[in-house]
């Protein structure tokens, strides 16, 4: 991207920010030059980003503005642990409607993705993270109305999926309670889906599956 961008600091509109290399391009950190972001921003190439404190400098968590985030790495990188502390750093406003994550390569998704305080969140688009071994909590965003989990290799789709500890017979906790659309793509490995263990069932809205 052009270094000339940066002097448009009031700029408002920024659909698509592809991270540079160490060599050529911007940093990610330069996004928190525009305070005034909003609608959609795809930040592609973040498998670019190495110093993790470029991400916490790109200050997405303050951009109450944006309403749809696309976070893209470009490919898999073999740093699983720089990817989490990137994603991380990375955290969104808990405005946020729409999330996609693609070709995240951490082992883990940071707690922030499934937090309740995400209650502006509706949808949520999980492609290729194929290192993560366990799903996020989801089940505790409140208003969350479609998911899709594709191209991921677990094996096992476990309690955490569904929030608050997996419940427990006297919880009055009810997993995805706005959720109408469930979509699990290219999923070859998955063997096991284990129940939510309440007096309340989960998915109360859910129409596609």
């Amino acid at each position: 991207m052009p270094m000339e961008i940066l002097e448009l600091e009031n700029l408002q509109t920024l659909t698509t920010f592809v991270v540079g290399n160490q060599k050529d391009g911007l940093s990610v950190r330069e996004l928190g030059k525009f305070p005034n972001l909003q609608g959609k921003l795809c930040i592609q190439k973040l498998h670019n980003v190495i110093d993790v404190m470029e991400a916490y400098d790109a200050n997405l968590k303050s951009k109450e503005h944006i309403e749809e985030l696309v976070l893209c790495w470009g490919e898999l990188t073999e740093d699983s642990q720089t990817a989490k502390a990137v994603l991380d750093a990375l955290q969104p406003s808990t405005n946020l409607k729409k999330l996609s994550i693609d070709l995240y390569g951490g082992t883990s998704i940071p707690s922030w993705l499934g937090d309740s305080s995400f209650s502006n969140m509706v949808t949520l688009f999980i492609s290729n993270c194929i290192y993560c071994t366990a799903i996020p909590p989801l089940g505790q965003l409140p208003s969350l109305k479609d998911l899709t989990i594709r191209g991921m290799t677990l094996e096992t789709i476990g309690a955490e999926f569904y929030g608050m500890l997996g419940g427990g017979s006297s919880s009055s906790f009810q997993p995805f309670p706005s959720l109408e659309i469930l979509k699990f793509q290219n999923m070859s490995n998955w063997k096991e889906w284990l129940p939510f263990v309440s007096n309340k069932f989960p998915f109360p809205r859910l129409k596609c599956l």
